[in-house]
């Protein structure tokens, strides 16, 4: 699998749901690069309780509704990234450090 670092704009919607065509557009025209369902909410609240937050996501779903997106290849996306993600937790700790 190829595991890549990005940045961009991160759009929340409160799913969990698939967006629309007509959503996934209007995202692209406001900026969104990806969309996501519970990393803000976590996030936020993870912040009230005082918790220091970093958020990274795994975009699983590639098509950004350009075509139907089938639930069972984003699960398997999903799957795919577990022996991946070590290799980022130990810069994401000394990032949080200070």
């Amino acid at each position: 699998m190829n595991t890549a670092v990005e940045r961009g704009t991160y759009a929340f919607l409160r799913g969990p749901e698939y967006q629309t065509g007509a959503e996934s557009r209007a995202l692209v025209q406001l900026g969104a690069d990806c969309v996501g369902m519970s990393t803000v909410l976590e996030a936020i609240s993870a912040h009230a309780l005082g918790v220091r937050v970093a958020g990274m996501s795994v975009v699983s779903d590639l098509s950004f509704a350009q075509v139907e997106t089938d639930p069972q290849d984003v699960v398997d996306a999903a799957k795919g990234i577990h022996n991946g993600r070590c290799r980022y937790r130990g810069r994401a700790r000394r990032g949080l450090k200070g």
